[in-house]
């Protein structure tokens, strides 16, 4: 069996995977950044606080895509990447 064929045959598992990537992302960035503005607050490293959010916005556009995509378009997407297509 194809890669592209037993990503599609498990289309809910990879769906609920990236979800949980996309939600842990979110949650230990956020954190992170909230501890890194405590520390840098006041300091000239504050700029630097854009930095470490970034991956909240990766995270935040991963899970819109997911939820306006739906299950077996995601899988697809990923189906191709892996897939070489």
């Amino acid at each position: 069996m194809k890669l592209t064929e037993k990503i599609m045959k498990n289309s809910n598992t990879v769906y609920m995977i990236l979800l949980l990537i996309g939600v842990s992302v979110l949650g230990i960035f956020s954190y992170a950044t909230y501890i890194f503005y405590q520390i840098v607050q006041g300091t000239t490293l504050i700029g630097w606080t854009y930095l470490v959010a970034a991956p909240n916005l990766f995270a935040i556009l991963l899970i819109l895509m997911l939820l306006f995509v739906g299950k077996e378009q995601a899988a697809n997407e990923v189906a191709d990447f892996l897939g070489g297509n």
